[in-house]
């Protein structure tokens, strides 16, 4: 994860089950492009677990349009971001 390259390998590969298993009880919503997934949020009550998005197709508006799709839905949500992530703490702080 590059986005996350601050956090060892080691410690994604160790809560994989863990991580998979928080997915199967989210709420997902899938952004589909031209049939294609292009990215997706996970939601569990109020709380936005990720906004994922293509890093092929980033900073082309998805992120934001499913971030707006979530705060349509949901009158309020809580997120945490890891600050050394400085491209998500940069892109929820001019969203909010």
């Amino acid at each position: 994860m590059a986005e996350h390259n601050f956090i060892k390998q080691e410690y994604w590969i160790s809560n994989a089950p863990d991580v998979k298993e928080q997915l199967l009880q989210a709420e997902i919503y899938v952004y589909e492009q031209e049939s294609k997934i292009s990215g997706f949020v996970g939601m569990q009550d109020n709380y936005l677990a990720g906004i994922f998005v293509d890093k092929n197709i980033r900073s082309n508006g998805i992120g934001k349009q499913v971030l707006e799709y979530i705060k349509d839905i949901r009158q309020e949500f809580t997120l945490r971001v890891y600050k050394e992530n400085k491209g998500a703490v940069d892109f929820y702080e001019r969203e909010s």
